[in-house]
């Protein structure tokens, strides 16, 4: 009985125009391999299953081949082509030879030339496991290679390499994704070569599970034809052994929850639950489904439908029943769902309760919500504005006629001022206004004769206050000859000139007019006061 090979080994590329997707990096390999321009050291980064230890081992062949085509492709006939195992070419797994003490082992083989001639070729996969001091071993190697010696470091973590001197010693290539079409068209060779007969839809979405590695494509294709028989491969196999729901129970699901049928919706999920379905898939089942309805709603985005043309047809009729908003709405919900299902206690009610938000979004958009009313309250009736802004029809008064507005007639045609008489404010009778001026100090009465003036003071008061304010003074100050000095002090020839100088001197006269008196005198508008003023000592 033979011995089953995976479609991955079997089916490995043996020269570079059978590597898929990354012909960018095959040209260059190509016409460095024609030009003989070989680099000392290559870094070659990107996703897992795009080809990176394939083209590494094509390089390392096509290196040594005695004898290459003019494309750049190994001859595959010579002895080092032929040779399943050559001796110069060493390829080393990091995982598991990651310390300083296997690379010193490295550069010192490289000191020796191979024997059988060409060059020495050291692929080191996982490059990004490589320890610390194991990647300062190799710094001075790579940057002072022999020449009959290349270096090709592979690795899927490109930030844990480029971040160090490494990268700047090397050729970096950046792998791509494969793309879905060409994944497809591979597995339909494959398929062709094994006598699988495939639906088209079934390819596809292992295609679209691959997520850009051949690699995995492969692995799931060989799985899931064991799984079937061995002679075809139909989408429903592919459901049930990728544990995959498919797009019509999320189509199905997805009607009722914009419908208001959430009691429907609920029981599909409930079916899925007792087939064996996760919780977390139906929520990335139907997050996936809602960004294909969002991509069907534009024609420009219809390619980027990850689906077959019958499929992407339902994607497209079923996003024209659903409103863009309801979609986005739908997508934050699921967003945060993601975040909050490993922390509930109980992710099955957590996933219902998650679809029953869904299904509330079409009742909340038909009904938003009202403003809540405080009793029977009426709501206060605001008054419209007016269309055109009101025009005023009045009239501007001319100054000295009478205006209907009292302010504006007390601006434009303010009173005459009130005539007082000099006595504080009291109001001029008849004969005072015909007096003439001159002879109005002698017609100013020296007592108030109506109410007004009892508000002022009169001459009476005024010789009452001066009085007592002058026996406050004498109380609060009292004579000089009660006062005992504080400290006495020796009477010498000045002091005594002093004291009698003061006693012959007469005493100063002090003025005990009052300021506002004072005032009133220098103004001379106190006609009243001349009597007490007469009395103050000047």
């Amino acid at each position: 009985m033979a011995r089953y090979t995976v479609s991955a080994r079997k089916y490995r590329p043996q020269y570079f125009s059978e590597v898929k997707g990354q012909t960018h990096i095959v040209d260059g390999l190509r016409n460095a391999v024609k030009q003989n321009k070989i680099a000392n050291a290559y870094l070659f980064c990107g996703l897992k299953g795009t080809g990176k230890t394939t083209l590494a081992r094509l390089m390392a062949r096509a290196i040594n081949c005695q004898d290459p085509t003019e494309e750049g492709e190994p001859c595959g006939t010579c002895s080092s082509c032929a040779e399943p195992n050559p001796l110069n070419i060493h390829e080393l797994d990091a995982a598991s030879h990651n310390s300083a003490e296997d690379m010193r082992h490295i550069v010192e083989q490289i000191r020796y030339h191979p024997p059988g001639g060409g060059k020495t070729v050291i692929l080191i996969d996982e490059a990004h496991i490589l320890s610390k001091a194991a990647l300062t071993v190799l710094l001075k190697p790579l940057e002072e290679t022999p020449e009959h010696v290349v270096f090709i470091l592979i690795t899927t973590e490109k930030k844990e390499v480029l971040n160090t001197t490494i990268s700047s010693r090397c050729q970096v290539h950046q792998f791509r994704p494969i793309p879905r079409a060409t994944i497809t068209d591979h597995l339909f060779q494959v398929a062709g070569k094994e006598g699988v007969t495939c639906e088209r839809e079934a390819v596809e979405l292992i295609s679209e599970q691959a997520q850009g590695s051949i690699r995995d494509a492969l692995s799931l294709f060989d799985l899931i034809v064991i799984f079937s028989g061995g002679n075809q491969l139909t989408l429903e196999d592919v459901y049930q052994h990728l544990h995959f729901l498919n797009h019509k129970i999320y189509t199905t699901l997805t009607d009722h929850l914009f419908s208001g049928e959430v009691g429907e919706a609920l029981l599909i999920y409930r079916d899925g639950l007792k087939r064996g379905y996760d919780s977390y898939q139906y929520l990335y089942g139907l997050t996936r489904h809602m960004r294909n309805l969002l991509v069907a709603k534009q024609p420009a985005t219809h390619g980027l439908l990850p689906t077959s043309s019958e499929v992407a047809t339902a994607y497209i009729q079923q996003s024209k029943r659903i409103p863009t908003p309801l979609i986005y709405q739908t997508l934050t919900i699921l967003h945060d769902a993601y975040k909050e299902y490993k922390k509930h206690p109980d992710p099955i009610l957590y996933s219902e309760i998650t679809l029953a938000r869904i299904g509330c979004l079409q009742h909340d958009a038909h009904n938003p919500p009202k403003a809540a009313s405080v009793g029977k309250q009426q709501p206060i009736a605001r008054p419209t504005p007016p269309k055109e802004p009101l025009k005023s029809t009045a009239t501007k008064p001319k100054v000295g006629e009478p205006s209907p507005n009292k302010v504006v007639d007390k601006v434009l045609n303010p009173p005459p001022p009130k005539e007082t008489s000099a006595s504080f404010g009291t109001p001029r009778t008849a004969s005072e206004r015909t007096t003439p001026p001159q002879e109005k100090k002698q017609s100013i009465p020296l007592q108030a004769t109506n109410t007004e003036a009892s508000f002022f003071p009169t001459d009476e008061a005024i010789l009452r206050q001066q009085a007592t304010n002058k026996q406050r003074q004498e109380k609060e100050a009292p004579p000089s000859s009660t006062k005992e000095p504080s400290q006495p002090q020796p009477a010498t020839a000045d002091t005594a000139q002093t004291k009698a100088h003061r006693q012959s001197s007469p005493p100063k006269k002090t003025s005990q007019v009052p300021k506002w008196v004072a005032k009133a005198k220098e103004n001379n508008d106190l006609a009243h006061l001349v009597k007490a003023l007469d009395l103050v000592p000047q």
